[in-house]
């Protein structure tokens, strides 16, 4: 039975081959990205291929947004019933020369966006009584990467319930 699927991220990397597999699963999918024009462009492959697909341009970290693009996708799509969080942002800076406002826009997109959509999208799946929330940690969150710092305290493994 089809379902459907918010991808935030889904404009490229793991977001994108997780958007055309939940296609190719029959899912309507949302494709979420703070690179608007990168969500258009999967969605339209998505559909080229027959899947039904919308794209929604979101900062994960902007709650006011998110809450935006959820009901964008409620109004297009129907109630949300899986979620995969796999927005995140990178990069390799020693650690002593990341600046708060770097560290603070990781917190910011890697772990507060990953709260807000979920947030977002749990009253649909409470509601229903079904749904399957998806977070993209990192092995970097579970040990460290070199000059990975500010990354890897935003990854960690989650497990919200079950």
């Amino acid at each position: 039975m089809s379902k459907v699927a918010v991808v935030t991220g889904g404009g490229s990397g793991l977001g994108l081959s997780i958007c055309q597999h939940l296609a190719r699963q029959d899912h309507a999918v949302a494709v979420l990205d703070m690179d608007g024009e990168a969500a258009e462009r999967v969605v339209g492959d998505l559909r080229a291929e027959g899947a039904q697909a919308i794209a929604v341009e979101v900062d994960v970290s902007d709650q006011s947004a998110v809450d935006a693009s959820f009901d964008k996708v409620r109004a297009e799509l129907g109630s949300i019933e899986i979620l995969v969080t796999s927005a995140g942002i990178s990069g390799f800076t020693p650690f002593e020369d990341i600046t708060l406002d770097e560290w603070n826009r990781y917190v910011a997109v890697n772990l507060t966006g990953t709260f807000l959509c979920i947030q977002a999208a749990i009253p649909d799946m409470v509601a229903s009584g079904w749904g399957r929330i998806v977070t993209i940690s990192s092995a970097a969150g579970q040990v460290g990467a070199l000059r990975q710092g500010h990354y890897s305290a935003t990854k960690p493994k989650l497990r919200l319930w079950g």
